[in-house]
């Protein structure tokens, strides 16, 4: 547990942070540490949902609030993978294509390249 949550850390401390690299280990408990903040959140909203009436808005904008305050993390965290198995951060943009989530879920689950690259050192985390 020890390990998301240090992972997790570092998804907000290097929110925006577009360099170096991120470790397939890095990389996936920091995706663990977001669902298990999500389901805490969803929790809370469900409670916010039964206070205030299925017809809440207020249950909507937080979700949504949630959402857009993790676009740019994600994003950033998802660079600095493909860094690490030596790809430009700009392949992130096939995620904008149909069937470039599912390339990038691939690429993420590919082991990084040994010592350094041209995007820095490797990250044993």
């Amino acid at each position: 547990m020890s390990k998301i949550l240090a992972s997790y850390i570092a998804f907000w401390k290097r929110a925006f942070d577009f360099s170096g690299r991120s470790s397939r280990a890095e990389y996936w408990y920091a995706i663990v540490g977001h669902i298990l903040a999500s389901i805490v959140l969803s929790f809370f909203l469900g409670i916010l949902s039964v206070v205030f009436g299925d017809e809440s808005f207020i249950v909507a904008a937080i979700s949504g609030l949630y959402s857009l305050v993790l676009l740019i993390p994600s994003i950033s965290l998802g660079v600095r993978r493909l860094h690490d198995i030596g790809f430009s951060g700009l392949l992130y943009l096939i995620n904008l294509t149909g069937i470039g989530s599912v390339v990038l879920l691939i690429l993420a689950c590919m082991k990084g390249q040994p010592g350094a690259n041209k995007y820095g050192m490797s990250n044993d985390f």
